[in-house]
């Protein structure tokens, strides 16, 4: 985490990740990541950054996820994060990661905020 509180996560060319942070600990949301990004969760969304939101099928995964045979939506937890359109990616950027691991990076992001002086 930067001094001042932007998190930066190593091998993340896109910051794709980054954006997950920023969206699911944005200060808006409180502590409403821990059920919004719950199995059955909502997800979560701030405009001008981006969303994340759970996959329960292949036509609710990003276009480029869709036909990818080795991505199950149906029999796994996947979730899908996309960061709005910018100057440096202006297609905007999208990414998957399973339940598991998107929590346990919104833990660890949640965990080292709170610990900042």
């Amino acid at each position: 985490m930067s001094p001042g509180g932007r998190f930066a996560v190593t091998a993340d060319a896109d910051g794709i990740l980054s954006t997950a942070l920023s969206i699911a600990l944005a200060p808006q949301h409180g502590d409403a990541w821990q059920s919004a990004l719950a199995p059955d969760g909502n997800g979560l969304e701030v405009e001008g950054i981006g969303m994340i939101a759970r996959a329960f099928s292949r036509e609710e995964l990003p276009l480029q996820f869709q036909y990818d045979e080795s991505v199950d939506p149906v029999a796994n937890e996947i979730w899908w994060i996309q960061s709005e359109f910018t100057s440096a990616h202006p297609t905007g950027t999208w990414a998957i990661i399973s339940g598991d691991e998107l929590r346990a990076l919104v833990q660890a992001g949640s965990e080292m905020r709170q610990s900042r002086p």
